[in-house]
């Protein structure tokens, strides 16, 4: 008889079911290399769960989302109550690995933890927030480096960060970049050819306060034969007027993303650089350039991790996106590209996967 799985507990600071990003990744591949794992979220009652869920994925994965409070961000009493149920749930079972994907989530860990915890930081996250919250959550994320046996992070600045704010030292954190999906270039479209036309422009991702909308509009408004489509959850506020040319296509599922971007002549990351940003590895610039996209994006010092590459644009203030989006598509050669087939083969989500857990196994020994 074989020895059994390691189980593993991921921690995530968003649901399975929401957009498909590092957190549901890094578990997927966990499972289907040698871990039993549980995939665990918690989400506000009131924002699409009105009762907890536990969902059997495969025989090595099963996704739960609880059903907290809501306004844990503005009463802390609300936000450890919530932590306290996580809690209980985690000491019913023996896991042999914690990965924890936010420091809001320390509070959730069991006390004196037993086992070995990884710190998954994907974003600067005290800066998501301001205040008090803001305070609570960079003491919580101290805290968590310091518990945590190693700390994986998706960007050279996360790491720069994190040893300068919490006296980290820097053997303890691996720089694991973000990626696209493995079947991401087979991934059929699931939508009629004639449902939706090409746009000239195309973003996808989440619409939030970092959102460049002064260089989109101003685009819009000089270019007005050209289609801008944008796709994606809004979190922040859409200007009042956008001009007829831009369209807002809502929430994408991950399996139309390939489809939507093969169809796109431009693909665009328009953000506004502030610190939150410039720690930011978009998942969204590894699926563009594996589809062989041309893509114009703000310029941050982490991207310069992708140079040389021909197929990338950079804008450095919001009056030049116009020029230089144009100049591109003057060239009847944008959005006839043919995917990358060596840079997807370098850039997937197996291949993170793997340097991943073997910097895990390195650590915990756990195999």
């Amino acid at each position: 008889m074989g020895k059994r799985p390691a189980k593993l507990l991921y921690l995530s600071p968003i649901s399975w079911n929401f957009l498909k990003a590092r957190p549901q990744f890094i578990a997927g591949y966990a499972a289907e290399n040698g871990f039993e794992v549980t995939y665990l979220a918690r989400t506000p009652w009131g924002k699409g769960l009105i009762r907890s869920r536990r969902e059997r994925l495969s025989k090595t994965l099963t996704a739960v989302n609880i059903c907290v409070l809501p306004l844990a961000l503005r009463f802390l009493l609300i936000e450890k109550f919530n932590n306290f149920r996580l809690k209980r749930l985690i000491a019913r079972e023996k896991f042999d690995l914690i990965i924890v994907g936010d420091p809001r989530l320390t509070g959730a860990l069991p006390d004196q933890c037993p086992v070995p915890v990884i710190f998954d930081c994907m974003d600067k996250n005290p800066d998501f927030y301001t205040g008090k919250i803001q305070e609570y959550v960079r003491s919580q994320e101290d805290n968590l480096c310091r518990i945590a046996a190693g700390i994986v992070v998706s960007a050279q600045k996360l790491r720069d960060i994190l040893v300068a704010e919490y006296a980290i030292s820097p053997d303890k954190i691996s720089i694991v970049r973000n990626a696209a999906a493995d079947d991401f270039l087979t991934a059929l479209p699931d939508f009629p050819a004639d449902e939706l036309p090409p746009a000239d422009l195309l973003y996808t991702g989440t619409i939030d306060h970092w959102f460049d909308w002064e260089a989109v509009v101003n685009f819009a408004r000089q270019y007005p034969e050209y289609t801008i489509r944008i796709a994606g959850p809004l979190a922040s506020q859409v200007p009042d007027d956008l001009p007829d040319n831009i369209e807002l296509y809502g929430k994408v599922p991950h399996s139309r993303i390939a489809a939507l971007i093969r169809r796109a002549r431009l693909m665009i990351i328009p953000f506004v650089k502030n610190p939150l940003i410039e720690a930011v590895d978009p998942v969204k610039l590894y699926e563009y350039l594996a589809l062989g996209k041309q893509v114009l994006s703000a310029h941050w010092d982490e991207l310069d991790s992708f140079l040389p590459q021909k197929r990338l644009h950079f804008y450095r203030r919001s009056e030049e996106f116009a020029s230089i989006a144009a100049g591109i598509l003057d060239d009847k050669t944008c959005g006839h590209e043919t995917p990358d087939q060596e840079f997807h083969a370098c850039n997937n989500w197996n291949s993170r996967g793997k340097a991943f857990f073997n910097f895990v196994r390195r650590l915990t020994g756990i195999d």
